[in-house]
């Protein structure tokens, strides 16, 4: 960010003291082919569309990540916390990639959901953390010290197991707890 506004001061004073030199006559478009064609005008054109594009990138994946969840306003939220964080141990590279303070943790009646912004979404979805789970497959929840562990069964009967920690631990497990089968705190 600092370095983009020290490159557009830099190039908005030379085109300054390029047309204080008196040189400023219209002769045609040739005024301005020094202003155009200066290195840092074409750099920032190039950073501004490199950063639309992964703007872009971002939005566009991050939509269809979150395509699972429905609108948030038509359902009954028991529990909710938008900047939990958490990790999945479903391999070495999900526990180390977890997310501090992204997720979003939502309990309805039926379900928890974790989920992100729009943004994060499709890069939570890589590391295991991008979840729709119904209540009744939650096989276990065990409380271990500010970490909250979720054991549940996917649509596929694939047993898997996810670690959050959240702002309210004792409101999130009262949450969930009349729905799954054994609890352990």
């Amino acid at each position: 960010g600092i370095l983009l506004l020290f490159m557009m001061n830099r190039a908005v004073a030379r085109y300054s003291a390029w047309w204080s030199q008196g040189d400023n006559t219209l002769r045609g478009w040739g005024y301005l082919d020094n202003f155009f064609m200066d290195s840092t005008f074409l750099f920032l054109v190039a950073w501004f569309l490199f950063l639309v594009i992964i703007i872009t990138v971002f939005y566009i994946t991050g939509k269809n990540a979150l395509k699972i969840f429905p609108p948030i306003s038509s359902q009954d939220i028991i529990y909710l916390d938008y900047f939990a964080s958490g990790y999945s141990t479903l391999s070495i590279n999900t526990k180390m990639g977890g997310a501090s303070k992204v997720l979003q943790i939502i309990v309805t009646k039926d379900e928890l959901w974790i989920k992100s912004n729009v943004f994060f979404a499709r890069i939570i979805e890589q590391y295991d953390l991008l979840h729709k789970i119904k209540l009744n497959d939650i096989t276990c929840i065990n409380k271990d010290k500010k970490k909250i562990i979720i054991n549940f069964n996917t649509n596929s009967n694939k047993s898997k197991q996810i670690v959050i920690v959240t702002k309210d631990q004792d409101k999130f497990i009262r949450s969930i707890k009349y729905n799954t089968k054994p609890y352990h705190l």
